[in-house]
Formats: structure tokens, C-alpha cells, sequence
């Protein structure tokens, strides 16, 4: 085989690989890079890094989809009941699981995002998370 023939065999890009599931949730692997800004300090990459390594990140995303699940669609305001760290956590998290389809903003009848206040209303995007 030459080279050229084996490089048309590989993918142009790795597709993501599921991890197991945990608690009924499909998961996904995140690159640490993806969670720290190119312009962040190098604390942020390490702490980035370091979520990831722990398995902290996982944990994380089935709390908040936990939250959605138990409560409901809601703000993430809502959700965090006036906690500010959980308020930041939730912050960081919705968006990346609306990335992986897992979470999504609310859409009224016109497709505008549904709000209240300032803040989207988030609810899961399956039904398939319910225990």
C-alpha cells in the first residue's frame, strides 16, 4: 500500500468515542484544550487539565443534567437556587452539553430562544435521561 493510499484510509477527523455510560448518561471524552481560552492564563490550562484528569468534568455534567432532569427546564439562575458556585458551574457546563446534544435553550413557537428576565431557559434535549 502506498502512502497516499493509506492516508485516504484515515479519517480527515477522529470522531468522538462514547465513554461508558454513567448512571444512563452517554458521555463523551473533552479535550482539556477545548475548556481553557488560547489567551487564558496558564493556571486556567492546568486547572482545565486537571478537571478533565480528575474526572471532576464528569461529574459535573451529570449534576447538571441531573438538575434538569429532576427539576425541569429552568434558568440556570433557577436551577442554582441562588447558589453562586453552582450558578458558575452550570454556567460553564450547559453550553458544552448543548455542543454534545444533550441540553438545549428552550425555542417558542417562532424558534426564538425562550427567556426569563435575561436568562435562557434550558431543558434536556432527550427524553431519554429520565431514570
Amino acid at each position: 500500500m502506498t502512502s497516499l493510499q493509506s492516508a485516504q484510509a484515515l479519517p480527515l477527523f477522529p470522531t468522538l468515542q462514547p465513554r461508558p455510560a454513567t448512571h444512563g448518561l452517554p458521555l463523551f471524552d473533552t479535550p482539556p484544550h477545548t475548556l481553557a481560552g488560547r489567551d487564558d492564563p496558564e493556571t486556567s490550562k492546568a486547572a482545565a487539565v486537571a478537571l478533565v484528569e480528575s474526572g471532576e468534568i464528569e461529574t459535573q455534567r451529570e449534576h447538571a443534567l441531573g438538575l434538569l432532569n429532576s427539576h425541569g427546564p429552568g434558568t440556570i439562575w433557577d436551577l442554582a437556587a441562588g447558589d453562586a458556585k453552582l450558578h458558575h458551574l452550570l454556567a460553564r457546563r450547559f453550553p458544552e452539553l448543548q455542543r454534545e446534544g444533550l441540553a438545549r435553550v428552550q425555542r417558542g413557537a417562532d424558534g426564538q430562544e425562550i427567556k426569563r428576565g435575561r436568562s435562557r431557559v434550558w431543558e434536556l434535549s432527550s427524553e431519554d435521561f429520565e431514570e
